[in-house]
């Protein structure tokens, strides 16, 4: 198993430990992951988790995490219907102090939030597709723009942990790490 899959896993155990009874519905966990990734992409210019986003009905979903958070995880997770639940903590040295800080964060600010699917409509990466998701006759899924997370929209929603002026850093340092890998895989 890859070192990314890995910390998704975590991140998903993450988040169920924090949780009462140690469990966490899938649908709060996908806007926690996503939140967790958005943000730390405003403030450091990369994801925590690097997932691929899609805008859905429900609001981002993260691919991979979603699809991992579906399986029971030996020692980390069980899976029973939509509810996740942690079996043991988390193994934190997959997260970096700053992935940490921010999972801390979302967790501090929103795991007691029930209901996190109108929150998440409020974006630019999900207002992008509100009008095709809405139509029943279009596709449900649509892969996201990363760029969109970048949007000064979630600014003032977030200005206890992140500016502007880090935003605008933040997406330089993105471009640039995009810029490189794409040199390298020609």
């Amino acid at each position: 198993m890859r070192i990314r899959e890995k910390k998704i896993l975590n991140a998903i155990a993450y988040f169920a430990y924090k949780s009462e009874s140690k469990t966490i519905g899938r649908l709060k966990l996908m806007k926690l992951l996503w939140l967790s990734d958005r943000l730390h992409l405003m403030k450091y210019g990369r994801m925590v988790l690097n997932d691929k986003y899609y805008a859905m009905p429900f609001g981002p979903v993260p691919s991979s995490g979603n699809n991992l958070s579906k399986i029971s995880q030996e020692n980390l997770y069980t899976v029973k219907e939509k509810w996740i639940t942690a079996i043991n903590e988390p193994i934190l040295d997959f997260f970096s102090k700053s992935d940490l800080k921010i999972m801390e964060w979302v967790w501090g600010n929103f795991g007691h939030v029930s209901n996190l699917v109108g929150f998440s409509h409020q974006f630019a990466e999900w207002i992008r597709y509100e009008e095709d998701l809405n139509d029943p006759q279009k596709p449900n899924s649509y892969p996201m723009i990363v760029e969109d997370f970048f949007s000064l929209d979630a600014a003032e929603k977030f200005s206890e942990i992140v500016d502007i002026e880090e935003i605008d850093v933040s997406r330089s340092i993105y471009r640039k790490n995009l810029a490189t890998q794409e040199i390298i895989s020609e």
